[in-house]
This record gives C-alpha cells, structure tokens and sequence, in this order.
C-alpha cells in the first residue's frame, strides 16, 4: 500500500505530499467527512439521543464479572479508551468488569455524569448496542454507584434476589441497580459518515459551512460542511512513535471562517515540531445554533458537531501517527469559547487531554445568548410571514432555501439590541432539554465556580488592545462612548439605576482618570471594549479554573509585529496587539507576508515553541534555551502571575490590568451568581 494511502473507519483515503516554508515534507488528507450530511430533516439536528423512561421500576441485582483482559474483535461494542486498563489511586474496585446478558433487540446503558465528573466517560453518555446474542456491555466499577442500567426485551440474563449475588468462577461480585425500561423515546441520531468503497480521494477541502463572505457580499459554502483535514508529518503509521495531536477550533463569532483552507489556517509552523494537526469544520450561524427548545432543533448544534469530530479523531488519528492519548485543543476567539464550552460539557470528557483558549472565554457575553428562539421568530417576519408557534417555525426554517436562511438570519441578526461591542445572535445558549441529552444546561459561570469541567492542562490569554476589533466591528459604538462618556451602558449585566449611577462613577475614574498618558482621545473606549468583550471575561475564567487546577498557564499578547494577522487583515493603522493577532505566529495564513523581520520570525518560534511543548507534555517551557528564555509559571494558589509575550519573554507578577481585572471579578461575582 502507497504511504500515501490511509485506511481509517469508513474506508481508504489518499492523501498527497506537500512543503512547509522552510521545505520540510508533511502529508495532507483533506475533505474527510466525519459524519453523515446535517441536510433535510437533519438540517438542525443536534446529535441528541432520546432519554429513556422506565416502565414499572423493579430493583434487582445483576451478576458482574472481572475480567483480566477485553477483546474488541466482535466490532459490537468498542470502550471508550479513556475506561481501558485505568485505575483510581486507593480505590480497589477500579478494575474493568463485564455486565453478561442476553438480549433480543437491543439494550441500552445510561450513565448519570453529574456525580463522577472526573473518571466517567460522559461523552458515551447513552449508548445503543444492537446485537441478538450473548455479548459483554464494559463498565468501570468505581461508577456503579453513580448510573442505571436500562435492559429492553432481556430474553434471559442473570437476575438474582436484590443483595443475593452470586459470583462466576474467578470473578469478584458487585452489585448494579437495575430497570427494565422502555427503549429511548424518539430517537433521532444523525449518524457517522457512511463507509465508501475503493480509495476515496482526499486532496481536496471539502465544503466550508453556509456563511457571508465579508469581501465578496455573497453566500458561500454549504450545509453538507461536517469535514476535517488531517496534517501529519510521518507516514506509515508507527505506534512506538506517535506523535502529539493538535486539534484547531476556528473562529469567526461561530458566524463566519473555516479550519479547513490552507490559505486561511496553513499547518506549516507547528506541523515542523513533530506533531499531527487537524483542522474542523462545524456548523455556523442559525445552521449551527438555532435553538428552539425542540428536539430537532436543541441548541449547540456546531458544538455537538466538534464532539463529533472529536470522536472521530480518538477513532482515527493512530492511523495518522497521531496519539490518540495524546489530544490538545486549542483555538482562538468564538475556537478559545469553543474550548472551554468543551472543557465544560459532560459529552467531550474523555477526547482531548489539554486545552488552549486564545483571545475568547464563554464568560464573554458574545459568546452564549439565552434567547435565540425570539431572534428566529424575526425570520419569517422579514419573509412577510407570520409564525407564532415553535413547531410551525421549525418547519418553516426547516424547508426554507439555504441562501435565504442565512441572509434572512443575518438581517434578523442587524434588528437586534445588544450590549457590549459585538454580538452575534445564533450562538451556543443554555439548553432546556426535554426528551434529549443536552450538551450545556447551566450557566458557564455556575459551572466554573463548582469546579464542574474537565480538569486538563490549560492555557488561557488575551492581546493587550483586543478592542481594536471595534475599529472594524463597531466603529459606531466607538464614537458614541467617546462622546458621551457614557460607559456603563454598555457593560452586558443587569443592574439596578443606584447600581448603575455607583459604578458609572468607577469606571470613570478607571478609564478616563487612570494614571496611563493618553495618546489617542479613544484610547480609553479602546480599553473598555478590550475588557466587556474579551478580558475580563477571560481573566475571570481562568481564574476560576486555576482554584481547581494546577496547571493553568496565563498570558498577555503585546507584541506589534508584522504578523499581527487581524490588525493586518483588517487594515487597522493602531498601536498594540488588535484581537486574534497572536494568530499569525502559530498559524500560517496568506494574508501576512512570508519575508519578515529577524524579531517576527523569533516571536513566531517562541510561540510555536511553547504552544508544541505543551501539547506534548502539558508544561509550555518544560526547559528554557536560547529561545525560551523563561520559565513560564501556572497560576498559584498564593498568588496570579501570567507569562508577558513581546519582544522578550517575561514573568509578571500580580494581576494584568490590575484595576479592571478586579472590577471585572467583582461585576461576575455580583451580576453572574445564580
């Protein structure tokens, strides 16, 4: 077989040889689709799997077996990796073990997750095994105290009297409540990618998600967008060296952008340090994240999709040389929300072992919007249409003409008020689930502050004027504030008038009376907007991760250079590091030059650098060198420090942006409590 030919779950692709700058080989397979086509009746669906309801709960006690070792070769069902061969340090039931039964149509396993964050893989929360015959269904012991087992149509299993357990020969005995149940109620799982024949060809991107191109003012892309690309330096695949892998998550306010094009999101820089790179598309805009408390239209869609690309790299990725144990996900501004949103949802534990947020938080208040339904029911109202009920509108949207969705979502979007500087509309919200299994059904903050996510190495930063973006986004507010000096109208909290008139005069004397010369008479609406949109709910974020994790790495992005990417994408002539401008020099993209300055190409390295290391051993400086010259320090117990990058490497000390950094946590304390 060519070494150009990789033979993942659905079939055979064939990828094709390419050079990075500095002419170093790597293989690209593009276009691999991850699952069936969100289109028709799937065109909103959210990967939602039916809760089951018991029928007449009987509790008995089902005979569990140890066993030693587990064969996968009847393909039924596969354990998730994260359960296999693992313990739990001082817990003597931390073995594998088998639940024996014999079924006739099928029998369903439910975990409760909310009890056991850490060790339970919450992202097979339900899972349906389909097989008319005796077979083993893997559980970890340590959480049969925290699920149910669902068994439907059982024909013959062990039952025994409640407590009266009785062993197997060799086998240690536990007991598992159980019911018979109905199967899960309506079911509608858009499923994997169906399998093809021959080699399929796979050195072409496949389609980008349906969105506006800015530049042209025309819809592009499509809604069959569920593709991914896989970058790796090494091929044929070789266990005893495989290599980290690195899982972009795009940005764009999960409106715009892709992670597939090389023009955009080039594997060049970080590919050379010997790690494998995948790049994801989801779905965006209404497509994405339409969210109508329904069943067929759930919320969290283009979430729900990066779970599922996620599962199909755990699947795949050895094939690729990449180390399926061994998986970082990192990504910048709506990617950085994207992240932590993962970081938070019982459904990704297990598929990724690190994390890198950049520029984005779901703190930052464009990132969750608690009611999408009422921006949707301005749809067909701009179509002339009136609609009054959710399932009227769901179909109404469900039929309508691609282009017209997405511009007609766009118009909607224009009509509606918001705080802040930017704001996005059909973007992940909090579910109401009712029949299916949510992907987030609390607020990020409560989340955050009872240590509910998954505790991973994490790295989490901003760029020093990441307002900037207003130039572009939201000149208009821009001038408002410098005009007004009107500043706590904008903040995204609700608050009394007597809170309002008490913290107008703060901001004041932090934005307009600090202590920093002004250069510029908007500098200070810069600083304001740098803080709602993205600082502070970054810093506060991270802070609140650092209380349960030891290992998470904090950073500010000053450097002005000429690979600042959106500041030169977007033609912004200002001083400081704009939003996403750390893209550059971890990305290639052919909006920046490739002949730059000796101090670019040095920044650049670091990042990569810190970034690689990282994703190899969860410590961004596990050494320093000529190149990285300073230990980069997580945030401690004792104290926050965080990493300065610019021209130089430099370890701070205390809080960055003191003054707003704690008016920012007091504002969340205060205003995000539930």
């Amino acid at each position: 077989m060519s070494d150009l030919i990789v033979e993942v779950t659905e079939g055979k692709l064939e990828g094709k040889a390419c050079n990075t700058l500095n002419n170093v080989e790597y293989f690209a397979f593009r276009g691999i689709p991850y699952a069936k086509p969100p289109i028709g009746d799937l065109r909103f669906a959210g990967w939602v799997i039916g809760v089951m309801t018991p029928s007449q709960p009987e509790s008995r006690s089902i005979t569990v077996i140890k066993f030693e070792s587990v064969s996968t070769g009847s393909r039924l069902f596969d354990p998730p990796p994260e359960l296999e061969g693992k313990r739990k340090a001082g817990n003597v039931l931390a073995t594998l073990v088998g639940l024996r039964v014999s079924i006739g149509s099928g029998v369903y396993l439910q975990y409760n997750a909310r009890n056991y964050r850490s060790e339970l893989p919450a992202n097979e929360l339900l899972c349906k095994l389909n097989a008319p015959r005796t077979f083993l269904l893997l559980l970890r012991v340590p959480i049969l105290r925290h699920c149910e087992a669902f068994v439907t149509n059982v024909t013959a299993a062990e039952f025994h009297q409640h407590g009266a357990i009785l062993p197997c020969s060799g086998g240690r005995e536990h007991s598992l409540k159980a019911y018979l149940s109905h199967a899960p109620i309506d079911t509608k799982i858009p499923e994997p990618s169906e399998p093809w024949e021959g080699v399929r060809d796979a050195t072409q991107n496949g389609n980008i998600c349906a969105q506006l191109d800015k530049e042209s003012g025309t819809i592009i892309g499509d809604e069959d967008c569920l593709y991914l690309n896989v970058y790796t330096p090494k091929l044929p695949a070789d266990a005893s060296t495989a290599m980290p892998v690195m899982v972009f998550i795009h940005g764009g306010g999960f409106l715009f952008g892709n992670g597939t094009k090389d023009e955009d999101h080039g594997p060049d820089f970080i590919i050379e340090r010997n790690v494998v790179v995948v790049g994801i598309n989801y779905r965006l805009g209404i497509l994405g994240f339409l969210a109508l408390d329904r069943k067929e239209a759930p919320g969290n869609m283009g979430l729900r999709d990066q779970v599922q690309a996620l599962k199909w790299i755990k699947k795949n990725v050895a094939k690729f040389n990449g180390d399926p144990d061994n998986v970082t996900i990192f990504g910048i501004s709506a990617g950085a929300a994207s992240v932590e949103y993962l970081m938070l949802s019982p459904m990704a534990r297990g598929l990724f072992h690190k994390a890198i947020a950049q520029s984005g938080s779901t703190l930052n208040h464009w990132t969750c919007n608690s009611d999408v339904k009422s921006l949707a029911f301005k749809i067909p109202l701009l179509k002339g249409k009136k609609i009054t009920n959710g399932e009227d509108l769901y179909k109404y949207l469900k039929d309508l003409p691609l282009k017209d969705l997405v511009v007609t979502s766009l118009l909607a979007l224009a009509t509606d008020p918001y705080k802040g500087g930017i704001h996005f509309g059909f973007v992940p919200t909090i579910e109401k689930p009712n029949g299916w299994e949510p992907f987030l059904d609390k607020s990020t903050y409560e989340l955050l502050v009872k240590g509910e996510f998954m505790n991973v190495p994490f790295i989490s930063g901003f760029c020093s004027r990441e307002g900037l973006l207003m130039f572009t986004h939201g000149l208009a507010k821009i001038e408002k504030v410098v005009k007004d000096k009107m500043l706590c109208e904008h903040l995204p909290f609700t608050m009394t008038e007597e809170n309002e008139t008490e913290l107008e005069n703060r901001l004041k004397a932090i934005y307009l009376e600090g202590s920093e010369p002004v250069k510029e008479m908007d500098d200070f609406a810069i600083d304001l907007f740098t803080d709602i949109d993205f600082f502070g709910g970054i810093y506060v974020a991270a802070s609140l991760i650092a209380r349960k994790n030891p290992s998470v790495y904090f950073y500010e992005f000053a450097y002005d250079g000429g690979l600042n990417y959106l500041k030169k994408r977007l033609g912004i002539d200002r001083t400081g590091a704009c939003h996403g401008d750390d893209t550059g020099y971890i990305i290639k993209t052919h909006f920046l030059p490739e002949d730059v300055s000796d101090q670019d190409k040095m920044v650049r390295k670091r990042i990569v650098n810190m970034w690689t290391d990282f994703a190899r051993t969860g410590d961004p400086t596990p050494k320093t060198d000529d190149v990285i010259t300073t230990k980069w320090q997580p945030i401690a117990e004792t104290g926050f420090s965080y990493l300065l990058i610019d021209e130089k490497l430099r370890m701070q000390e205390g809080l960055p942006l003191p003054n707003r950094a704690k008016l920012y946590q007091e504002l969340y304390d205060k205003y995000c409590r539930t």
